[in-house]
């Protein structure tokens, strides 16, 4: 993260104070002994440090302040413009917060302006979207039944379905769930789809988070034709009184049965 700063008019650096939320994590006071210190916050840990005073640079490894052992002439130097920039490592899910750099102004005014933003932790999903429910085949009037899960993400995964390239009903999508897995506090992203069955159809869960992620995983649902009937057939030689009986029958619909006879 890094604060740059410029002061105004006949004022001169008093102090540089780095914040989460409201609890002070870092700060640069020239004429403090020593000027330099890191102060333990949870989630914070600072790794580096670089700080650049008009044609004065600095750089600090860790959090200790006792890196520079002349600091004296600090205190009397006028310092009117400068950045402090500052690295974190091992971060977290407590790292993720509302961070603020404050700059004040020495004597006699002693103005403080601050500015704020805010740092988001982002966890991606080790796997691919999950889908499960899928049947080899459906018969003509099945409904499927699909549900699609992101696991071990932060933030939460935002999950949107797609039948052959085109966003399905919202009438056959659940509301997304969330669940937070206890040992990590990783959230998880759950959402069904019901449709009907379909001669034949690409099936998309699309996982995103923010604009930085999104992946997807495609299933195949197929919709499975009846088959029909074997034809019979009852024949007798010629000169006689013949006969044939056909009869097709589709899985649920009524038999159909055609006679023929011939004579002499």
């Amino acid at each position: 993260m890094t604060c740059s700063f410029k002061l105004q008019d006949e004022e001169t650096l008093y102090s540089i104070k780095l914040y989460k939320g409201r609890q002070e994590f870092l700060h640069f006071i020239p004429a403090f002994k020593p000027p330099y210190k890191v102060f333990a916050t949870k989630g914070v840990s600072v790794i580096w440090s670089n700080l650049t005073l008009g044609d004065l640079s600095l750089h600090y490894q860790g959090a200790s302040p006792f890196q520079y052992s002349n600091t004296s002439n600090l205190s009397t130097t006028e310092f009117t413009r400068g950045r402090l920039e500052v690295g974190l490592s091992s971060v977290t899910l407590f790292t993720s917060g509302l961070y603020g750099c404050e700059v004040s102004a020495d004597f006699p005014e002693y103005d403080t302006d601050i500015s704020r933003s805010h740092l988001h932790v982002f966890v991606p999903p080790e796997d691919r979207p999950l889908v499960t429910g899928i049947s080899d085949r459906y018969k003509s009037g099945e409904r499927v039944n699909l549900t699609c899960l992101c696991r071990a993400t932060y933030p939460a995964a935002n999950l949107s379905w797609f039948i052959s390239g085109r966003k399905a009903s919202p009438a056959w999508v659940s509301p997304t769930t969330i669940a937070t897995e206890v040992e990590t506090r990783l959230l998880t992203s759950s959402s069904r789809l019901v449709m009907p069955a379909k001669d034949q159809a690409v099936v998309k869960c699309v996982a995103s988070i923010l604009t930085s992620f999104w992946q997807s995983e495609d299933v195949l649902v197929s919709r499975q034709e009846p088959p029909m009937a074997p034809v019979l057939t009852d024949r007798k030689g010629e000169g006689e009184a013949s006969g044939a009986r056909v009869a097709g029958m589709w899985p649920g619909w009524p038999v159909v049965l055609v006679h023929w006879w011939r004579g002499r």
